[in-house]
């Protein structure tokens, strides 16, 4: 069969809509974590987790990989969402999201010295860590 046909039969043979599947599937992922289903959002991320490394797109891998440790985090295995978010934060130190998720765990467990070092070796003007420092600021009994 050419392309022409299997487009008619309704499969799409380009790696785009694969790509844009995939984030779609991504965002219903978040929005399970928002609604406050972990578990839920856990189990729809791992059966995902063999068509995102085929993909071959490394801007889904990293937003994959960071959804991963929100789902571990919502579901209390803490150490296992450390341990990703300290991995992609060395990975991928351009977008400070893992380093913020891995402060607001610094400061859950009361390290507050981690999690300043953290907050001050990140760019200021993402708005994730305009929302941490005033998560820290409350937490602290500081005036805001």
């Amino acid at each position: 069969m050419d392309s022409a046909e299997i487009l008619n039969l309704g499969f799409h043979i380009d790696s785009r809509t694969a790509i844009k599947n995939a984030y779609e599937y991504i965002k219903r992922i978040e929005i399970a974590l928002d609604k406050e289903y972990g578990n839920y959002a856990l189990k729809l991320h791992s059966e995902i987790s063999n068509i995102i490394g085929t993909l071959g797109d490394e801007q889904l891998e990293y937003e994959y990989e960071l959804l991963k440790g929100r789902c571990l985090h919502k579901t209390e295995r803490v150490q296992e969402a450390k341990l990703i978010y300290t991995n992609l934060s060395k990975r991928y130190p351009e977008d400070p999201r893992s380093s913020l998720y891995l402060a607001e765990i610094c400061l859950s467990e009361k390290d507050q010295e981690q999690n300043q070092v953290i907050l001050d070796s990140v760019s200021t003007d993402h708005w994730l860590h305009q929302i941490e420092v005033l998560v820290r600021k409350i937490t602290i009994g500081e005036n805001i």
